[in-house]
């Protein structure tokens, strides 16, 4: 909860780093390198929000519009935007629809409908920002609950073959 604070009053994925480290360190209980590896990476490159919202501002649009989307638009429109997710970075309107607008023109969108749509951004950019700081952490959390999971030892196993 501290990081998402952080995240609602900043808007910055970035800003929430610190509060994701401690939040992890003290309440989670996460291993080194969760905190000190795992959580900046995921709060650099791991942008979930921009895959769901910019396909619901594309949905949106292309309804206003009355536009036809055919399942491969919507298909290339997502793979498009998830590849440019990556290049998101975690400040205030750093991700903003400018970078995705040729994937929203190529789906047949009119340019006018986008413009309009990112004028009304900044309320959504505060939900954006809790998901992606929500997203890093069960991320990082993910990630050490796979490295914790007991391994089977060869002996076990062959123990239990013989057995069988």
């Amino acid at each position: 909860a501290p990081a998402q604070l952080v995240a609602v009053s900043t808007r910055s994925s970035i800003a929430s780093l610190p509060a994701l480290v401690e939040g992890a360190r003290t309440h989670l209980d996460l291993p080194e390198s969760s905190t000190s590896f795992v959580l900046p990476l995921t709060v650099s490159l791991f942008k979930v929000n921009r895959t769901i919202s910019a396909t619901a501002k594309l949905l949106f649009l292309a309804h206003v519009y009355a536009l036809p989307l055919s399942s491969g638009t919507i298909v290339t429109f997502i793979a498009s935007v998830v590849v440019l997710s990556f290049t998101s970075v975690g400040v205030p309107n750093g991700g903003s629809a400018f970078k995705t607008l040729p994937a929203y023109l190529a789906a047949g969108l009119p340019i006018e409908g986008i413009i309009m749509a990112e004028a009304v951004e900044t309320i959504p950019d505060i939900m954006k920002t809790v998901l992606n700081v929500t997203g890093d952490m069960s991320a990082a959390a993910l990630l050490s609950r796979a490295s914790r999971a007991p391994a089977v030892a060869p002996a076990a196993v062959a123990t239990t073959e013989r057995a069988a």
